[in-house]
């Protein structure tokens, strides 16, 4: 079991990371632009994302603090290792993984099942 002070905050990363990955999905990098470009996280031009890219990018524009980073990291962890992938980078930029893989799983883990809030 995971526990978080703010499982909301933890839901809402997931939830825009994967409104990120529908838009464009890469493998192999974290950002680019409508060229294929990478760019950097801040960029206003950037709108293809990998997984952790799409992650990263929703906990900046939310502002979250580290803390729920580190629970985002575990959930995704702990759901890729019953697959045998180390992290969601190895499972993003694997050949065989597709762009509806990557958003079956952030709908599957968006669910919380493993994840109690701190009271």
């Amino acid at each position: 079991m995971i526990v978080t002070k703010n499982k909301t905050a933890v839901r809402n990363v997931i939830k825009r990371a994967k409104k990120l990955i529908q838009k464009g999905w890469i493998k192999c990098d974290w950002y680019q632009n409508d060229k294929g470009e990478s760019v950097s996280r801040t960029d206003k031009k950037a709108c293809k994302f990998c997984a952790e890219g799409a992650i990263q990018r929703a906990i900046w524009e939310q502002k979250v603090p580290h803390n729920i980073q580190q629970t985002i990291r575990k959930v995704f962890k702990e759901e890729l290792n019953k697959f045998g992938y180390d992290g969601i980078m190895e499972y993003n930029d694997t050949i065989v993984t597709k762009k509806e893989d990557v958003i079956n799983l952030f709908d599957k883990v968006s669910k919380l099942k493993n994840v109690k809030e701190r009271t």
